[in-house]
């Protein structure tokens, strides 16, 4: 005869520890793939020092479910789960560390709860903890969430001034909502399934690597207002061939690090020159800051032309 207890322990496939604090966090996989997360308090950072307890298990996980009383899911806690589907994240849990979900390419949604505060690392600017998480195609904030929000399955602050992430399964044109300031370092890297970005007037600064090897898209227009381009922000967008920048022989331009914007901005490393056609207000009185740019180290060949009046 077998108790029910006993019977649920014959389904657990591997259990361990997981806090900060070694056992104040556990864990178990079952049979179906269901990894699950309990107690209290934060959970263990994890990396090539310390890396993940269920790791050789990685590829079998296909649920995780975090037990209310966690209070934080560590740097690359599942990182490269890449059967994981689904996750529930409770309230309780105040902090997503960086590259959590990393390399997560069957997940499809996530959750924000109410209680996060804070996701990536706010000390450098990078907030993506799904980096390459290559069918995620909506991150959605719980609307009483006080520091972060989302429209059209992409994550902003709570203020809508910054664009913190976009899914990595993201399809079509991003369009990106009057208001919003700037994109974070790395908030849309790796979005291979985007074919426009419609940025719009409010916009001064892009981050660095913010738009990196968004392989679909073919133009671009920069507003203005854009005063900021990070180093490596467009980097290996390959079929990037149409640039367009509004900005006149007389707008101050200030862009990052040095007085032009910042090295391997529009950068690639394919074997081809690019052939790159730059669009500005007039070709024959260019802004400095844009004819002064090294484009041929991004294996860029540029044609200014005007715009049409």
């Amino acid at each position: 005869f077998k108790s029910r207890d006993d019977s649920s322990a014959i389904d657990i496939v591997a259990s361990g520890t997981c806090g900060a604090e070694g056992d104040n966090l556990k864990w178990t996989l079952d049979k179906d793939g269901v990894l699950t997360i309990s107690g209290k308090g934060a959970m263990a950072d994890f990396g090539s020092a310390m890396p993940q307890p269920w790791e050789s298990y990685n590829t079998q996980i296909k649920t995780i479910v975090i037990e209310n009383g966690a209070a934080t899911i560590g740097y690359g806690a599942f990182a490269g789960c890449t059967g994981l589907s689904a996750v529930t994240i409770p309230d309780s849990v105040t902090s997503i560390g960086m590259s959590a979900f990393a390399n997560c390419s069957s997940l499809t949604h996530v959750t924000i709860p109410s209680g996060v505060t804070s996701i990536g690392n706010a000390d450098n600017g990078v907030c993506n903890a799904f980096i390459r998480c290559s069918s995620l195609t909506a991150i959605d904030a719980d609307p009483q969430n006080q520091s972060f929000t989302s429209k059209d399955g992409v994550l902003y602050d709570k203020a809508m001034e910054t664009l913190l992430i976009c899914p990595g399964g993201k399809a079509g044109e991003l369009v990106i909502p009057d208001g919003v300031k700037a994109v974070a370092a790395y908030a849309v890297v790796i979005c291979g399934k985007l074919t426009g970005i419609k940025l719009p007037d409010s916009m001064t600064t892009i981050g660095f690597h913010a738009f990196e090897s968004c392989a679909g898209l073919t133009q671009l227009t920069i507003p203005e207002s854009v005063t900021s381009i990070g180093f490596c922000a467009f980097a290996y967008c390959d079929k990037l061939k149409e640039i367009e920048f509004c900005h006149s022989a007389k707008a101050a331009l200030k862009f990052e690090g040095v007085q032009n914007l910042s090295p391997n901005a529009f950068y690639s490393d394919i074997v081809a020159t690019i052939e790159t056609t730059i669009t500005v207000p007039d070709a024959d009185n260019i802004n400095p800051t844009i004819s002064g740019y090294d484009w041929a180290n991004d294996q860029r060949a540029v044609t200014y032309k005007s715009q049409e009046s």
